[in-house]
Parts: C-alpha cells; structure tokens; sequence
C-alpha cells in the first residue's frame, strides 16, 4: 500500500503543467518530473544527482538564489523570477515557488521548486505596455483637447490640450459629469443627446460650441468615440477641436463678400 502511495504521488507530479524538482540540502537533485524533462531538455536518467544550481543557472543569479535561500530560511518558502538555462544553453524568464521539505522530526532534508517558462507572457507584458506608452503619448501630447470618462459620463482623465482650452485643471474635473462645467446652458439638451449616442455605441461627430471657465465661449467640433469591452460600453473619448480661429475667418469673409456687393 505505501508503494502505491508513493507511484500515485509520483504520477501526480508527472501530470502536473509545471517543472516540479526536488533537491537535498546540497542542492543535489533527487526528483524531476515529465514537464522537466520538456522545459530543460534533459532527461531525468542525466541529471539525478547533479548540483541543480551549476545544471539550471546562469552566471549571473547567485544574487537571486541566495534571496531565496534567505527567505526559505525565515520563512520556508521564496516565489520570484529566475533566469535559467536549458541543455541546448538557450535561457529563458521562469517563474519559480521554492519551499523547503522538512522529515517527520521537522528537520530540514532539502528544497522543492515549482517552475515555468514566462516568456510568452512577459512577451505579452512588453507588447502591452509598449502599446499602453505608444497611446498614453498620443494621448498626451495630442493638439486636439481629449478628455476620458467613465460609463456615467464623469471624467477619468483629460490631457494638456483640454486643460489650456477649458481652463480647467485635471484635479478640479476628476469624478464630475464633464456637462457641468463646459457645457452651456443652451446646449444641455444637446449634449444629453450626444452622451446618450455615446452610450448606445454610437460615434458621433458634429460642431458646435462648449465654454470655458471664464465662460467665454469656444466654437468645437467634438467627436465622441465609445470604449466597449465585451459588448458593453465602460467609456468613452471625447475629442474637441478649437474652430474659433476658422470661424472667426469664415465671418470676416462673408462680411467682406457682402460689402463688395454694396
């Protein structure tokens, strides 16, 4: 019965999509399960009984073991990130939870680690942020003021741009209906219309005229871009751009146009 208890255990570790090794206190290995096998390369038959630290680590992660080895001794156990090498000698980013195994007299008789290969997610992690950067600059730096607000309408965030044509600091904006401070009293209806289009999914574009703090008035024209997320929508763009300046010029033009005819 206690050999088939160890051959169900054993079996267990073998099914399980994670390296699991087993050293003595020397770091000498005593187990390594089938998915070993696959992520380093080697054989259990060629590595039982080799140093586990000389066999899996580069030059250069000493620092980090001896981090593990401080922790596994206050607190019997380290989970961090681990650089390690396969038999062809290419590396790659794990993932790494290290305990240490004690006997039946509470006696320290050696260490388990559980591992993985993070490459494809770190891989996914730097792609996302170099996107998260590529917008978050865009965003920024954009000419056109942009303001970001939640399902209900209240600001997340605005850029530079919003800020110089409102008037209004970020600070004083954050998690208020935008339509209370830009929009004027004659255009409330219009922007309720416009955030309910922005709420059903709709990308609406139109011209038209919001104020400032001072409540000066700014000719805009404003696109409204929904953010959905599984079918629903969690957010929305909302993009002015200033048209003072052309309309202004559109109004002298005309006015020049009619004098000519007199």
């Amino acid at each position: 019965q206690a050999d088939e208890k160890i051959w169900f255990q054993a079996t267990l570790l073998d099914q399980i999509p994670k390296s699991v090794i087993a050293t003595d206190l020397n770091f000498n290995l005593v187990y390594w399960n089938k998915f070993s096998e696959g992520l380093y390369g080697w054989k259990e038959e060629e590595v039982l009984g080799d140093n586990a630290l000389e066999l899996l680590l580069p030059e250069g992660e000493k620092e980090a073991v001896q981090r593990s080895l401080d922790s596994i001794s206050r607190n019997g156990q380290w989970k961090g990130e681990i650089t390690f090498r396969k038999k062809d000698g290419g590396t790659f980013p794990g993932e790494v939870s290290c305990a240490a195994i004690k006997d039946l007299n509470d006696s320290f008789i050696g260490y388990v680690a559980i591992s993985g290969d993070k490459s494809e997610r770190k891989q996914a992690e730097e792609k996302l942020l170099l996107q998260t950067t590529y917008f978050q600059q865009l965003f920024e730096n954009s000419p056109e003021g942009i303001v970001l607000v939640d399902e209900s309408d209240s600001v997340i965030n605005v850029n530079a741009a919003f800020e110089e044509m409102f008037q209004y600091p970020l600070e004083v904006l954050k998690e208020h209906p935008i339509n209370n401070f830009i929009v004027p009293s004659d255009r409330l209806e219009e922007a309720k219309k416009l955030t309910l289009d922005s709420t059903e999914g709709r990308i609406v574009r139109q011209n038209s005229v919001r104020k400032r703090k001072d409540d000066t008035l700014v000719d805009v024209i404003i696109t409204a871009l929904p953010i959905i997320i599984k079918n629903q929508r969690v957010g929305s763009y909302g993009i002015y751009v200033d048209i003072s300046e052309s309309k202004r010029l559109e109004s002298q033009l005309v006015r020049a146009q009619r004098l000519e005819t007199l």
